[in-house]
């Protein structure tokens, strides 16, 4: 006789987890953006694996930073650019914790 499988609800507890800890980093991380000079951004651009999404990033910043935007809605408008480069902003944010 097959046993109940709990597994379904213990994924789903951790998928939710995950999602929750993404979300606060990606929060963490867009601050981090909006504080950093964007020169110092496009000196990592040699180092991450796609460096045109650098340009985009560092546009994105300047917009929210001339606009009074907050680090929610950088994180917003970084996730509308697409996974790559929001993928890329991840990458760049490691790196300049490393600095």
């Amino acid at each position: 006789m097959d046993q109940p499988n709990d597994d379904d609800g213990m994924d789903s507890l951790a998928e939710e987890s995950v999602a929750a800890v993404d979300a606060a980093l990606a929060a963490t991380e867009a601050a981090l953006l909006l504080r950093t000079d964007p020169q110092i951004i496009l000196a990592l651009k040699p180092k991450v694996s796609n460096p045109q999404d650098i340009d985009r990033i560092i546009m994105v910043v300047n917009q929210c930073t001339k606009g009074n935007i907050n680090a929610a809605e950088l994180k917003s408008k970084i996730e509308s650019l697409g996974s790559g480069v929001m993928a890329t902003a991840k990458t760049v944010c490691s790196l300049l914790k490393k600095v």
